[in-house]
């Protein structure tokens, strides 16, 4: 049997222990990078790093100014104050425009928010008679009133996002006169919104003020809140309960420790079985040469 050159091998042959480079190299590289690139994006995104969502980024082309810090009502979640603080300008900037439409461009790039405060909604015992207090509990919904210098120009009203995603626009009311109310409403009273009569109303020390011209024609002034709840009870009985929903919202949205739990796991799945096809027998190399020393020949074979 001849043998090709010391250190070299005969073409057609294959040193035993040796397999050649195939096809199947590129494809379990580009498979590591996608597994590795799908891991990094997806701790990325759950430890906060991509960009929130709900946010409402500044035109191109425009400079937004330092924001400054906005006075807030007692009840307001941190996410809630960041983003008024934050986005107030940018979305007057551009949401502003249809609605403001007496502002001028630079005008609205001048607007700023006043105090923010929950939007609160009557409590079922109010509606009901069975317990004055509390008057009110907090909806998913907040409210500032928008000042152009000392000037009432409108409100903004922010909602929860229902995926929980955190706080997003919910719209701008160009009413003067609900934002010049708001802007000289006491911080520690409750801002209520009666949706049969689509008015606003504020509580404090058990008794109800009207706010803005709406109610104002429902209510003349001040009145104990003992008083006024028997009207309350006979309106909600007479028209629809909108049934708000007055389930706080869940500070800092985003994506939670269940959501977070099920991506890693869908990650170790996918690695896994990435991980049992690397292992699976290459065609394309075939069979792998006998090893003599684990397989010696059969003595009943003649040599």
């Amino acid at each position: 049997m001849s043998r090709g050159p010391a250190g070299r091998t005969t073409p057609g042959r294959t040193t035993p222990g040796r397999t050649t480079a195939g096809p199947r190299t590129a494809h379990v590289t580009a498979a590591v990078a996608l597994a590795l690139t799908l891991v990094v994006l997806t701790l990325a995104a759950a430890l906060g790093l991509a960009p929130a969502a709900g946010a409402t980024p500044a035109p191109e082309g425009t400079a937004s100014p330092s924001p400054s810090p906005v006075a807030v009502a007692d009840g307001v979640p941190a996410d809630v104050v960041e983003w008024f603080t934050t986005q107030t300008g940018p979305v007057v900037a551009t949401e502003g425009a249809g609605e403001l439409d007496e502002l001028t461009a630079e005008e609205r790039g001048q607007v700023v928010p006043g105090t923010v405060r929950p939007v609160m909604g009557w409590a079922p015992g109010v509606l009901d008679g069975t317990d004055l207090e509390p008057p009110a509990l907090a909806t998913r919904q907040w409210v500032a009133p928008l000042l152009l210098g000392e000037e009432p120009v409108g409100s903004l009203f922010v909602a929860a996002d229902p995926d929980g995603a955190g706080p997003v626009l919910d719209h701008i009311d160009a009413s003067a006169d609900l934002a010049a109310a708001l802007a000289e409403l006491d911080p520690a009273a409750s801002l209520v919104y009666d949706a049969p009569l689509d008015a606003w109303f504020a509580v404090s020390d058990a008794v109800v003020r009207p706010v803005g011209e709406a109610a104002g024609e429902v209510l003349a002034g001040a009145v104990a809140l003992e008083t006024y709840q028997p009207f309350l009870a006979e309106r909600y009985a007479a028209g629809d309960d909108p049934a708000q929903d007055h389930a706080p919202p869940e500070e800092g949205g985003g994506w939670g420790p269940v959501a977070v739990v099920a991506a890693v796991l869908v990650l170790v799945l996918a690695w896994a079985a990435l991980v049992v096809w690397l292992r699976r027998p290459d065609p394309a190399a075939g069979e792998p040469a006998p090893d003599p020393a684990r397989h010696p020949r059969d003595p009943r074979v003649r040599r």
